[in-house]
């Protein structure tokens, strides 16, 4: 038994610990449910390439941020468009006007080179670029034309900011350059379950996979893995050789396409933001009008302008300094 003194030190340490901590609420921690090996991750990004061509009707609603550093962005209104998609990097995407259904704009690019048609007359334009440069300081002039200013997010796009997204690069872990890696990464999220209340936080555990080039000093990929679920892909971030964020795009609300025994989930939802570019877009694609592996041309690939327009197009050759 203690001794008496020993008791009165005990209680005045609990009185003295109760008056020095409290209870403090937090967001709560949802356990995960699903664990994986490196080998399990890299298998559910290489069943991508079982994708080798797409095509779909998708909606499509862009944002700018030319006002990011003040805390402003412009958010344009949906437009529906069709996405042709091949391996490797081919890609064909149209663009309607809301509610006329009129052509906004096409992208095409065969990999190598791109073209980008901007239809509206008043600011009529065919931008053709290489998929392999950057364009920046080219973009930063055509944003402050007062035509081109009109076009909004679309003198941004390029077709290579598309194809990443959707035609994942197999991971060639028999290749001596390329390291992948794993770890678990734990974030505040909204909590999005059923009868959560508005504006409530959770943390939630994820899964990162890291690929790297050998020799270089920052990753080229980071696929981002929700472990409360079926180890869904929710993220995607790019980086540059110098570390710099390019692009972070989020996937949700998958589905299953493709005939029954060879059917793979893609999502409905993408949301791509391309900081540098400095603009967001929101794709969600229509499920029912999916058809995967289709046969599709190289001439669907490249786009020009129509001959009725004659010379009321403008020209922009970003290889030529944007001349």
């Amino acid at each position: 038994m203690l001794s008496g003194r020993a008791q009165l030190l005990i209680c005045s340490l609990l009185v003295f610990a109760s008056c020095i901590s409290r209870g403090v609420n937090v967001p709560p921690f949802i356990p995960p449910t699903s664990d994986a090996s490196l080998a399990d991750l890299i298998a559910i990004i290489n069943q991508r390439r079982d994708v080798q061509s797409l095509t779909a009707r998708v909606e499509l609603q862009f944002e700018t941020g030319e006002g990011v550093e003040e805390g402003r962005l412009r958010r344009f209104r949906s437009a529906q468009g069709r996405i042709i998609l091949a391996r490797p990097e081919n890609i064909r995407l149209q663009i309607e006007a809301p509610v006329l259904g009129l052509n906004l704009a096409e992208m095409a690019s065969d990999g190598r080179s791109f073209q980008l048609l901007i239809y509206p007359e008043e600011y009529r334009a065919l931008i053709v670029g290489s998929n392999d440069r950057e364009y920046l300081e080219q973009t930063r002039e055509m944003e402050t034309d007062p035509e081109l200013k009109k076009a909004g997010p679309l003198v941004n796009i390029r077709p290579q900011h598309f194809t990443s997204v959707f035609l994942f690069d197999t991971i060639h872990l028999e290749d001596p350059n390329v390291i992948a890696v794993m770890e678990e990464a734990r974030r505040l999220d909204p909590d999005d379950r059923p009868g959560a209340k508005q504006g409530q936080m959770i943390v939630k555990s994820y899964y990162v996979l890291s690929v790297i080039r050998r020799g270089e000093s920052s990753p080229r990929h980071q696929y981002w893995f929700d472990r409360t679920g079926n180890l869904e892909l929710v993220g995607l971030k790019s980086f540059d050789t110098r570390g710099a964020l390019i692009g972070d795009v989020t996937f949700s609300d998958y589905f299953l396409a493709g005939p029954a025994g060879a059917s793979i989930q893609l999502p409905t939802e993408t949301h791509i933001t391309r900081p540098y570019d400095r603009y967001a877009l929101r794709l969600v694609m229509s499920s029912g009008t999916v058809e995967l592996n289709r046969d599709i041309p190289e001439t669907a690939f490249f786009v020009e302008t129509p001959k009725e327009w004659g010379d009321s197009v403008r020209h922009v050759d970003l290889d030529r300094n944007g001349q």
